[in-house]
């Protein structure tokens, strides 16, 4: 039996054929996918960075920022994503929708956030020789005015509420946050530098105090508590202890003097 060699070239011819189209095909495909990846419009996107739970808050560390082309529906501030409640569980990787979270609750009002006791006033930064930037919510402090006539205690244990920033930028506005509450006042004309303040909680009798010593224009020092002696309650007073009262005059023997017929009662000495 002979075997023929021409057939089993034409064989061999087509199948070197079937690998150089399909070589071609995986290449064609290849770069058309590294063309899309390169040409279509992508933009950035917080994902959740690991499965998150039905129920969980979102956090800082539970979302990542990834590019994809332009999603539908798909929330790209990262500010409509934290803090918010999940109704449903996200696997990482996958974009939010705003039907996968909660609504934010209701901001409460500035005035329940005043502790009891307290009024609120504002102190202005310029007017202070403290790092007030450096301080936090909860601190407890005291305000002295040093005058020609000595140092007074104008306020005392005032509490650290939180700042009100002046921002410079028109469209900003206002910025503050006191324990937590926005007090700002969104388009509202900017201040000039120096219009920051510190929040503060003060007892009622010490409001009148601080505004006059404020308004006298003069440098105004902080006196910060240590943490420890707040939490211990046992809060050093700087102020000076009252003056005693002075004793009422002892009361003065007395006698009756008669003269003729009228009497007359007289202190002896």
């Amino acid at each position: 039996m002979k075997y023929n060699n021409r057939t089993g070239d034409r064989g061999l011819t087509v199948v070197r054929a079937l690998l150089l189209a399909a070589a071609v095909v995986v290449v064609v495909v290849l770069g058309y996918r590294q063309f899309a990846r390169f040409t279509e419009k992508r933009v950035p996107v917080w994902v959740a960075a690991s499965p998150l739970v039905k129920g969980r808050m979102v956090a800082t560390e539970d979302v990542k920022v990834t590019q994809v082309p332009p999603p539908e529906g798909v929330l790209v501030n990262r500010a409509d994503i934290e803090g918010r409640t999940l109704l449903v569980d996200k696997p990482a990787g996958t974009p939010f929708y705003a039907k996968d979270l909660a609504p934010r609750p209701a901001r409460p009002m500035l005035a329940t956030t005043i502790p009891e006791g307290r009024l609120l006033a504002t102190l202005r930064f310029d007017n202070m020789d403290l790092p007030a930037k450096e301080l936090a919510e909860g601190d407890r402090l005291d305000v002295l005015l040093a005058s020609t006539d000595g140092v007074h205690v104008v306020a005392h244990d005032a509490m650290m509420l939180g700042v009100l920033n002046r921002k410079a930028s028109p469209a900003q506005g206002d910025s503050g946050r006191v324990m937590g509450v926005d007090i700002s006042i969104p388009g509202s004309a900017p201040q000039q530098p120096g219009g920051s303040a510190l929040v503060l909680g003060l007892y009622p009798e010490e409001v009148f105090s601080l505004a006059a010593a404020e308004s006298t224009g003069k440098p105004l020092k902080l006196v910060l508590h240590a943490d420890r002696e707040v939490k211990a309650g046992e809060v050093i007073d700087l102020r000076p202890e009252p003056a005693p009262k002075p004793l009422p005059p002892p009361e003065l023997p007395t006698v009756e003097v008669m003269l003729g017929s009228k009497t007359e009662t007289v202190h002896v000495r």
